[in-house]
């Protein structure tokens, strides 16, 4: 293989190696990062366009996490209204305290509360089984 393939076999490699190491070791802080990042670019002359690459991966990776946990977040409030007015409805006001340990709840547990509510004759009964 000529020089000019194999440099650009490596040119096409690296950024795929670097994203490996990164995300297969352990986690880095933002200063570490960083750091990682301007020894590339002093190292490779092309090290600068290579860490844009991954800064920007990284960053639309991060941008889609907070998406995703903000949609739970919001999923999991809504579920805790749902089931909140439910049980208002049926058993009259509930306690802050009852709020609070519901606010606690995951989606699954809220999901069952909403759907199985109408089975329990008391609240007493329903949160020995959820809260």
């Amino acid at each position: 293989m000529n020089w000019k393939k194999k440099k650009r076999a490596f040119s096409i490699l690296r950024p795929a190696c670097m994203r490996y190491i990164l995300n297969a070791g352990p986690q880095l802080s933002k200063d570490q990062l960083k750091s990682v990042l301007k020894q590339i670019e002093l190292t490779y002359p092309e090290g600068s366009e290579v860490t844009m690459t991954l800064a920007e991966v990284f960053r639309n990776e991060g941008i889609d996490e907070g998406l995703e946990k903000g949609r739970k977040e919001g999923e999991t409030q809504a579920l805790t209204k749902m089931a909140a007015k439910v049980l208002t409805k049926k058993f009259g006001t509930i306690s802050k305290e009852d709020m609070t340990r519901m606010e606690t709840l995951n989606t699954a547990s809220l999901e069952l509360i909403i759907e199985e509510f109408w089975q329990y004759e008391t609240l007493e009964a329903l949160k020995k089984k959820y809260f």
